[in-house]
């Protein structure tokens, strides 16, 4: 059929495509020619149905051009999305691979500026120097039966520094005040304005491989002890020789096993002192609670018919020949039991410590009981603390058992309540106050009473 004029107008007039458009025109055609012959003839039902039919898929045309077109149009805006990510994506790697290259470009100028000066590394270097230390101000009172009244001023300061050596090893120093007292660092405020001592406090090479450590040298105690219990060790002793630390953990259970050989004494003219510890630890997480039993064996050789350790005049409440020096060995059995919890986000620690000394035939018990509440830590945190203990006359060494119940030593029953806050991250304020007795296996017990308030700041 000839095509008009005025179909190709319409049809071009259209976006469309080209087979779509052949359809459309050949349709626009078919009507014009039905509207010839009307006017020509006149109207008839067969032409008017004709024209109504053409007209219907002239509409369903153009319907289905218009749903090719919204398809189309949306596949541009995808396709142009893409194009503007992968712009971004492309544009972010480049100034990302920028920062890397000037980041790298100032690690290599500051490692060669450190190697040449040889500076201290930053603290986020894995060789960094790292210093840490404490200032103690206290103030305190005791009163002990058949005694005068005593009040006095102590400070305590210590100070140490750590590096890491190499992939296994790392190296330690620490100072500390006070005189060369293995339980005590503190300093009495006396002797008119004198200057004070400042004494080796640790000194150590810690080598750690796969999760275990050994330790040589002057070192904090590695014997774990439950609570920060003092029943047999006082928190400032400092044992010399040789520590391993070995555990396996899995999932919330850990098994661990401390081993160490120390010297106490070398002679050159005698039999030297030693001790040799063992520790078994077993923990578990029962969420929420954890539990940790120990048992251990302290056994000094050498020690029995030798002079008392640190004061050879004072034997700390120990038995003592007519000599003045040991009158039993010590070999002492540890157990214990931990428990950590929470309650509405408050830590406690509730713990039972025993100790026996099997070389003694007598008075050779001690044991404590512990609770803490709270830890003062963070600023505005609370700690609440109390023990009650009694160490019998050979439970334990008593030069180096806790320095500040009973006054130090053994033979004495008590006692003590404890609470700090923490008026800032690093600085607390603590009230401690121990009521106890002392000389149990004399005739007559004495009474002895001590208060602590202390003011303690870390750096």
């Amino acid at each position: 059929m000839k095509k008009s004029l005025l179909a190709v107008g319409l049809v071009a007039s259209l976006t469309v495509t080209p087979a779509l458009a052949d359809e459309l025109l050949e349709l626009m055609s078919q009507k014009e020619q039905i509207l010839k012959d009307i006017a020509e003839v006149g109207p008839s039902d067969r032409l008017e149905g004709s024209l109504k039919r053409i007209d219907q898929k002239i509409k369903q045309l153009k319907a289905k051009e218009s749903k090719n077109n919204s398809q189309a149009k949306a596949e541009a805006a995808r396709k142009a999305k893409e194009e503007a990510r992968a712009k971004a994506k492309a544009m972010l790697a480049k100034l990302k691979a920028e920062k890397e290259a000037r980041e790298r470009e100032i690690k290599e100028r500051e490692a060669k500026n450190s190697h040449s000066s040889r500076s201290v590394a930053s603290e986020s270097s894995s060789d960094a120097m790292k210093f840490k230390g404490s200032l103690r101000y206290r103030m305190e009172r005791i009163d002990k039966r058949g005694s005068d009244l005593r009040n006095r001023h102590r400070v305590q300061a210590k100070i140490s520094v750590s590096r890491k050596l190499n992939k296994y090893f790392k190296g330690s120093i620490g100072l500390a005040s006070g005189s060369t007292d293995p339980v005590s660092t503190n300093q009495s405020l006396d002797g008119s304005f004198t200057t004070k001592s400042f004494n080796l406090d640790t000194a150590v090479i810690a080598a750690k491989v796969a999760g275990q450590k050994i330790q040589f040298g002057k070192m904090k105690n590695p014997i774990y002890v439950p609570g920060g219990s003092e029943l047999v060790w006082d928190g400032d002793v400092r044992p010399e020789g040789t520590h391993g630390n070995f555990k396996y953990e899995i999932k919330d259970t850990m098994i661990g096993l401390n081993l160490g050989q120390f010297w106490v004494e070398e002679n050159s003219s005698a039999e030297e002192t030693y001790l040799t510890t063992g520790q078994f630890l077993l923990s578990h997480k029962f969420k929420p609670v954890k539990i940790t039993l120990g048992a251990g064996v302290y056994s000094y050789d050498n020690l029995d018919e030798k002079s008392t350790l640190v004061d050879a005049t004072d034997s700390f409440g120990n038995s003592t020949d007519a000599n003045g020096k040991y009158a039993t060995n010590y070999k002492m059995f540890n157990y214990f039991v931990e428990f950590k919890f929470k309650v509405a986000s408050i830590p406690f620690t509730l713990y039972y410590d025993a100790v026996s000394n099997s070389k003694a035939t007598a008075d050779d018990k001690g044991s404590a009981f512990g609770l803490k509440v709270g830890k003062a830590k963070k600023r505005n945190s609370w700690q609440f603390m109390y023990i009650y203990k009694k160490v019998e006359k050979d439970a334990v060494v008593g030069a180096l058992s806790d320095s500040d119940f009973q006054g130090g030593g053994t033979d004495g029953k008590g006692s003590e309540f404890g609470v700090a806050y923490a008026v800032m991250d690093n600085t607390t304020i603590g009230l401690s106050h121990f009521m106890n007795e002392t000389s149990l296996t004399q005739s007559a017990s004495k009474d002895y009473d001590r208060t602590q308030l202390d003011l303690k700041i870390k750096f």
